[in-house]
């Protein structure tokens, strides 16, 4: 890690973040351009007790309020400067009209399943969609995320599912974890090293414990290969058709957008 790269929790002035993209003016750019939009309600904190970087957009009592957007970076991470642009990216799906999850739809309550790991799919998701613009900004594949740590175990995973399964945990409660980490590492295989292998690993173990797992792994393919999440007016709605086959309930989801210089939020 460079001398400048700050460690210390703390909230980085826009000279300061500049200083550190010095070697990426595309992403000085990227950085301007989401200030821009959202204006003083974005900040951004270098923080040395979290595991992994965000961008977070916190509603004001819920839409159409706004309150503010943040990203908070990992200050251990090894580069810094990725780091930036990765979260920026982030952003940047949020001022081109991307949804933004607020809480789980009502009526799919009786589905269990945390909004944690919905949030973990539209991240995955969301990955897929800027990668290759992260690409342009001037970085590698390699470092796209740096956590590879974060990669999960098919085999331990399908062996803890098999146990608690057999001391009588309904399946529908063992579903979303499992499922979750399938579709992250296969939605991830283009940017995340060995994804495509974890996946794969995922994919063998499936059928022994899912009986419709080739069908509704066929219906997670066709849904990749449509594409309608990489479209601002068809994410929210293709999001929502993906949960529940990975045993997950729905979300509501609004957009943040500008009206009459000010930021508001709408329900979709």
């Amino acid at each position: 890690m460079s001398a400048t790269q700050p460690t210390s929790d703390a909230k980085w002035p826009p000279d300061k973040v500049i200083s550190l993209l010095t070697r990426y003016p595309l992403v000085v750019r990227l950085y301007e351009q989401v200030r821009e939009f959202f204006g003083d309600r974005l900040s951004l904190e270098g923080r040395i007790d979290r595991k992994h970087s965000g961008f977070i957009v916190t509603p004001s009592n819920n839409p159409p309020g706004f309150h503010s957007a943040s990203i908070r970076l990992v200050t251990t991470s090894g580069n810094i400067p990725a780091a930036i642009a990765h979260e920026l990216l982030h952003g940047k799906l949020v001022m081109d009209g991307f949804c933004v999850l607020g809480d789980l739809l009502p009526h799919s309550l009786e589905v269990i399943g945390p909004r944690k790991n919905c949030l973990n799919a539209w991240n995955a998701i969301q990955h897929e969609i800027f990668f290759d613009e992260f690409l342009s900004l001037g970085f590698d594949r390699n470092e796209f995320i740096q956590l590879t740590s974060a990669l999960s175990n098919p085999e331990e995973e399908t062996r803890e599912l098999v146990r608690l399964r057999n001391e009588g945990v309904p399946m529908r409660l063992l579903r979303p974890i499992w499922w979750g980490n399938f579709f992250r590492n296969l939605i991830s295989s283009r940017h995340v090293a060995d994804a495509s292998l974890v996946a794969e690993g995922y994919t063998q173990l499936g059928p022994s414990v899912f009986p419709e797992f080739a069908e509704d792994c066929s219906r997670i393919m066709r849904w990749i290969s449509c594409g309608d999440f990489r479209s601002p007016e068809r994410a929210a709605r293709a999001l929502n058709e993906l949960l529940p086959i990975l045993g997950l309930p729905g979300v509501r989801t609004y957009r943040v957008h500008r009206l009459g210089g000010e930021l508001k939020s709408s329900w979709d």
